[in-house]
């Protein structure tokens, strides 16, 4: 299985363009996303009830299956990777970087996360490539920005990509911080923000663009394809972004 991440700041349209993104990238082979995941474990390992899940809502079914994810954990080769990042988060919190509760809160991230990579590599075929919003790049936001944190240490932030493996496709959804901002007054910030001024979600937006810098810096020297797409769109230019991709593959050909 190959991995396609997308990272970007929040607003920046990364679960909006998820389908554009995915037909852009159909250049490559065959793209699956989570849902694409969750609907051939149905059909392989659950098909005698997949007409009772085709009757339930996405979101109810992604809650069912993340029971799953959790229970093949046990018995899959990517444990030790959730050792790993448990003992880093704990060296954070140590650092008072960040909070027990904050700590508790992201490891649940990477569990599921780990979870999900554990069923993607039993039924994902190793020339298929697995399109994942927020995975494990596009967490390093939560573990190194807050308004209190105005300084990202580089080493500990290499020390964290090392931990992860890294994919071979890495999408940054590139919008203005005012632009993303303003799609989030709209849709509602995520609940981390809500404690936060306007000048302190400004102060954190910096700092995520600082350390998505660096993350493309850090990636650049493995053999990670980076592609930035620009998003400062309306809706009705969306459909540009499949050709911004497409431009972006012949490229890194």
């Amino acid at each position: 299985m190959k991995r396609i991440e997308i990272t970007g700041l929040p607003g920046s349209g990364k679960s909006t363009l998820l389908p554009l993104i995915k037909d852009g990238f159909k250049e490559l082979g065959a793209i699956l996303t989570e849902k694409d995941l969750v609907d051939r474990l149905i059909k392989k390992k659950y098909f005698m009830f997949s007409p009772i899940f085709r009757l339930l809502t996405m979101s109810f079914r992604n809650k069912l299956f993340n029971k799953l994810y959790k229970f093949n954990i046990k018995s899959n080769k990517l444990e030790p990777k959730y050792i790993q990042l448990l003992s880093f988060i704990n060296d954070l919190n140590s650092q008072r970087r960040i909070s027990n509760n904050e700590a508790v809160k992201i490891m649940s991230w990477f569990y599921n996360l780990i979870s999900v990579m554990s069923l993607a590599e039993k039924f994902i075929h190793k020339q298929e490539y697995f399109l994942i919003d927020e995975s494990f790049v596009h967490r390093a936001q939560s573990l190194f920005i807050s308004k209190e944190e105005p300084v990202l240490r580089k080493e500990m932030l290499k020390k964290y990509l090392k931990i992860i493996d890294a994919p071979e496709y890495l999408l940054f959804i590139e919008a203005n911080i005012e632009v993303c901002i303003s799609r989030l007054k709209k849709r509602g910030f995520p609940v981390r923000f809500l404690k936060y001024t306007a000048e302190e979600i400004n102060l954190v937006f910096q700092n995520s663009e600082k350390l998505l810098f660096n993350v493309s810096e850090t990636f650049t020297e493995s053999n990670t394809k980076i592609i930035k797409l620009n998003n400062n769109l309306t809706h009705e230019d969306y459909f540009s972004i499949k050709e911004q991709i497409w431009n972006e593959l012949k490229e890194k050909k």
